[in-house]
């Protein structure tokens, strides 16, 4: 009678260590997919945030050579003190300046 109980409690032993091994292949897979679900999740906030960097750059491009324009309408409809050869080559500026900003 014994030598059965030993062999019960070494079978239940075993189905015990099945079961947790089982459960452990489980929580890895889990975790894996987890793992996977965010690796993804931080590459699409990263693709956003370059999404947003990208039209805030183009806003700033447009509203330097909008400004740009403002200015040289304004001073070409005066009698400016500037000269149009300093305007010119401060537009010039603003405009690389815009242009970086595209790049």
């Amino acid at each position: 009678m014994k030598r059965i109980g030993r062999s019960v409690f070494a079978f239940e032993r075993r189905v015990r260590r099945k079961a947790q091994l089982e459960e452990d292949i489980r929580n890895r897979q889990l975790q894996a997919k987890r793992e996977v679900q965010e690796h993804r999740h931080r590459l699409e906030q990263a693709r956003v945030d370059r999404l947003f960097d990208e039209a805030v750059s183009l806003r700033r491009a447009m509203d330097i050579r909008a400004y740009v324009d403002a200015v040289r309408a304004v001073l070409t409809n005066e009698i400016a003190s500037i000269s149009s050869e300093k305007i010119e080559l401060w537009s010039s500026w603003a405009l690389a300046e815009a242009d970086r900003i595209d790049q």
